[in-house]
């Protein structure tokens, strides 16, 4: 159970600092063009950050709990919304601009109702697999169109280009490693301490792959460009139902149960739809914001821990 645990904290660790270390990269090859923020958020770190779900969904197909890439899934989009948008909203009011208004947070609304809907039936097939990949697909280019550039944020040139291909390298070798040494600890504390694979998913392994998303939108918002922030976090919510999901989907046929579908995916529905209504009403993200999205996401984790004693 110790080594469970140790490949746990360490994959942890690993996926984190790897994570990081692939954006910075992104971002420092990319931003010298002067995209938006907010495009670079929804593409270039939202797929960074996200790459640990889908790396760690994959290998949970490979090591036969595909259920936990459906909780993984899941539980990120929650905890990225709880999380990652919560605390950078607490340390930043974040301005939702006309692009969010109007096309990213519609785009996520539209993405999260597919992947709920392919879900309905209570399995995951290769055929809406492929709904979700188009879907996903659309739905970046649709909130991604008619943003326009801004000021390159403050030390994004700081990086050569031959060093940003570098950590783009070192980051994906060390989050394959990492991804894989993930599932492999998730699952076998699940076996030993009996917790269904899909908690777990929900828990530990949504909130340890949730931490580069959290990282960079909380570093986005320290440093003034809180576009990146929201734009991080809709396009990996995103990237999560049209890749992830439509991973898992691909390679094998995974069964939902009713529960997982009634309070998990409900709760993501629930909190999207909370972002939706504060953009199009208040315009923005403030404190109080923040807080109640962090106030959903623990009391969510204390009713996951209440249900499994």
């Amino acid at each position: 159970m110790l080594l469970f645990i140790a490949a746990i904290v360490f994959g942890i660790i690993a996926l984190t600092w790897s994570a990081d270390r692939f954006v910075e990269g992104a971002c420092g090859a990319a931003l010298k063009f002067n995209i938006s923020p907010l495009i670079v958020g929804m593409t270039i770190v939202a797929i960074g950050t996200s790459a640990p779900e889908i790396l760690v969904s994959v290998m949970a197909v490979i090591e036969g709990v595909p259920s936990l890439a459906v909780g993984n899934a899941v539980g990120s989009n929650i905890a990225n919304i709880g999380l990652a948008l919560g605390i950078s909203a607490m340390v930043l009011t974040i301005p939702l601009k006309s692009q969010v208004k109007q096309r990213a947070v519609p785009a996520l609304v539209a993405m999260t109702a597919v992947g709920i809907g392919i879900s309905l039936d209570g399995t995951l097939d290769f055929f809406d697999g492929l709904i979700a990949l188009v879907a996903g697909a659309i739905a970046t280019w649709f909130a991604s169109q008619g943003a326009e550039p801004e000021e390159v944020p403050e030390g994004s040139d700081q990086l050569g280009l031959g060093k940003s291909l570098m950590w783009l390298a070192v980051g994906l070798a060390v989050l394959l490693g990492s991804s894989r040494l993930l599932v492999w600890g998730a699952s076998g504390a699940a076996i030993e301490l009996g917790v269904p694979e899909v908690i777990v998913g929900l828990t530990i392994v949504a909130i340890g792959t949730s931490l580069p998303e959290v990282a960079a939108s909380v570093a986005g918002a320290l440093k003034g460009h809180p576009e990146i922030a929201i734009g991080n976090v809709v396009g990996s919510n995103i990237f999560n139902m049209g890749g992830v999901f439509a991973v898992a989907g691909l390679m094998t046929t995974v069964s939902i149960d009713s529960v997982t579908l009634a309070r998990d995916f409900g709760l993501m529905l629930g909190m999207t739809l909370l972002v939706a209504i504060l953009a199009w009403t208040a315009g923005r993200l403030n404190r109080v914001a923040g807080l109640a999205l962090l106030a959903v996401y623990t009391s969510y984790l204390g009713y996951l821990g209440w249900s499994t004693l």
